[in-house]
């Protein structure tokens, strides 16, 4: 399951839920409240690098900022793209945020290791926020189409995302049921939504 929806549910009833999502305080115990959610749990257990979630959170943030012009153009557009955008922080993160929990001990961690985080455990977090933005502007629910969850579609998330963290921008409007773009993803100007608003075309927006 990518949505945690009690999560999603109790998040989107917070006042100013999106600044409270650029506060640090806020964003780490939501991260770990993700992370130890039942739904979430795996075969392998997982503990928080704080520096390194720090080190991705005001990545993000500076990113957000950079882009913040846009997001009177299309609100609900502009939140897929901040959870695109915290995808591939948390993705990219040197050392990785989370860290390998075996024996009552931390696995020390070495990027490209069996014991790396799989950026797969980071999407829940990145899609029950979403979900919350979204319920809190009023839009829709997100129901994310099993078959993009399991076999070939999800195998080759993993795999690109290890290979350039940009991917996992496409790869978080895939799931969402927006049109990915795959080239120059980081972009604002790139995406469809934002396109239209500025009256350039590519296609309407398609948030599900």
């Amino acid at each position: 399951m990518l949505i945690i929806h009690a999560l999603a549910a109790s998040w989107a009833q917070l006042p100013e839920l999106k600044e409270k999502s650029l506060r640090w305080g806020w964003f780490r115990e939501a991260f770990r409240q993700a992370l130890d959610a039942p739904q979430t749990s795996s075969e392998v257990p997982r503990r928080v690098n704080d520096e390194a979630l720090a080190g991705a959170f005001f990545a993000w943030v500076k990113a957000v900022e950079a882009y913040g012009a846009y997001e009177s153009l299309d609100k609900l557009d502009f939140r897929h793209f901040m959870a695109a955008l915290m995808l591939q922080k948390l993705v990219a993160a040197d050392p990785p945020v989370t860290e390998a929990a075996v024996g009552g001990g931390t696995v020390a961690l070495v990027r490209g290791s069996s014991q790396a985080q799989s950026p797969g455990a980071l999407v829940p977090f990145v899609m029950t926020l979403l979900q919350a933005w979204r319920l809190e502007l009023g839009a829709p629910a997100l129901v994310i189409a099993p078959e993009l969850m399991q076999g070939r579609p999800w195998a080759s998330f993993l795999e690109n995302v290890r290979e350039d963290s940009s991917t996992a921008i496409g790869f978080v409007d895939q799931l969402s049921g927006l049109e990915p773009v795959w080239q120059y993803p980081t972009l604002i100007e790139s995406r469809p939504a934002v396109k239209k608003a500025m009256g350039g075309g590519g296609g309407a927006h398609g948030a599900a």
